[in-house]
């Protein structure tokens, strides 16, 4: 099972921007909790949009941190979700998606 966490990185729930400096600092603290509860993970910048409570287009930059599970499918999931709460608080998101797709190893 792959787990991703979707990030914002832009704006805050109130439309604050965040500094880069705050936003790398968060990303490089989810690398090393993933690299020391899973023995690594994956992240990569994205580029995504939503509508706001005014209903305007806001696009947004952010990132993605993917974790391969192995037969451990259960805490990864768990752990994760406390991951994401982190996140979430740290940078005064609304939310923090987490999603789970089905991966082999070849």
């Amino acid at each position: 099972m792959l787990f991703r966490i979707h990030v914002g990185t832009e704006y805050t729930k109130r439309g604050d921007r965040i500094d880069d400096l705050r936003a790398n600092a968060v990303r490089r603290d989810v690398l090393n909790r993933c690299a020391r509860l899973f023995g690594g993970a994956t992240s990569f910048d994205t580029l995504g949009s939503y509508l706001n409570s005014a209903g305007e287009v806001v696009v947004e930059r952010g990132f993605v941190v993917e974790v391969l599970a192995d037969s451990r499918v259960n805490f990864v999931g768990t752990s994760l979700n406390s991951i994401a709460l982190h996140i979430q608080d740290a940078l005064e998101q609304e939310s923090v998606l987490v999603t789970q797709v089905s991966a082999e190893v070849l």
